[in-house]
């Protein structure tokens, strides 16, 4: 896991950002989380939280992005109710090179 604490886009009018390269190895995938899928709460007020978050990528095996998206976001709403923007964004390496070729697949839910 890779956790960058940054800033929201826009937030400030001089808010510098931190770009970072990553290697991945075929069939890997990077996930992106917006606070609103980690901050989710249950009654005791425990969030989501990235273990959850990894937890739910990891059984995810070869499914496609968009029922990893789906499937990420209902976990989430079933731990606890949505009051954030939820947006996920998942690129997996593909399987064939070249790199470019990866799938790109964002998902944002903004319910509240």
């Amino acid at each position: 896991i890779v956790q960058e604490q940054q800033l929201p886009v826009g937030l400030l009018p001089d808010a510098g950002f931190a770009g970072k390269a990553m290697e991945l190895d075929m069939g890997d995938v990077l996930l992106v989380a917006t606070d609103g899928i980690l901050e989710v709460c249950d009654r005791d007020e425990e969030e989501f939280g990235p273990a959850r978050l990894k937890e739910t990528l990891m059984a995810s095996g070869d499914q496609t992005l968009p029922s990893v998206a789906r499937e990420i976001l209902s976990k989430a709403r079933a731990f606890g109710p949505q009051t954030d923007d939820q947006t996920l964004l998942l690129i997996r390496r593909s399987i064939q090179p070249p790199l470019h070729s990866a799938t790109l697949v964002g998902i944002s839910a903004t319910e509240a």
